[in-house]
């Protein structure tokens, strides 16, 4: 299925990934080294996002012998996946819209991306044989970024599609497809 033109403008629209973002992804997906130094080089730069990773890095869950201070110590610290989780989530933070079209309001959305990526990382903890890519928790984060670009950028009216499944006894993303030509996770 084609994503609609007005769909793809808005994800052209979307502020673009703060270059820390992008500079971990690379990291992470092993096209690229990137060294820790480098990462930390970066966050230095950025007050907000440097005072978070700091905050996590001396948290209790995270607190090592000694407080950090320096961003590199704390990318190290961390690691990019944790990096890329609190970084990521600040900048999906910032995109949050409500969402009246899922029935969910701007925290709703929020708290439902918060826990899906928690609990990413608590199947990985106990299920350590499965093996599960570091990188999920990020997908787990970020999985219905579609929702908030047809939110913005696609008209649509919850009662059409609930009625849609009603009366041709289809799934909300059955409905989606055939209102809008694609689904919200495909836009995502």
């Amino acid at each position: 299925m084609a994503i609609p033109e007005q769909a793809l403008e808005g994800i052209n629209n979307l502020d673009p990934l703060p270059v820390t973002v992008q500079k971990l992804i690379v990291s992470l997906s092993g096209d690229e080294d990137v060294s820790f130094k480098e990462l930390g080089g970066l966050i230095e730069y950025d007050p907000a996002v440097a005072s978070n990773i700091l905050r996590v890095a001396n948290s209790a869950f995270y607190a090592g012998r000694r407080r950090i201070e320096d961003p590199k110590d704390a990318v190290v610290r961390l690691g990019t996946a944790t990096l890329l989780d609190i970084v990521l989530g600040s900048y999906l933070k910032e995109l949050t819209v409500s969402a009246p079209l899922y029935d969910l309001s701007e925290d709703e959305l929020w708290l439902h991306a918060a826990v899906c990526s928690i609990a990413v990382k608590q199947v990985s903890r106990h299920a350590a044989k499965v093996k599960i890519p570091q990188t999920a928790v990020i997908a787990a984060l970020i999985h219905d970024v579609g929702k908030i670009i047809m939110v913005r950028y696609m008209e649509a009216d919850v009662d059409d599609i609930l009625e849609l499944c009603r009366t041709h006894n289809l799934t909300f993303v059955d409905a989606e497809r055939q209102l809008f030509g694609c689904d919200h996770a495909e836009v995502g």
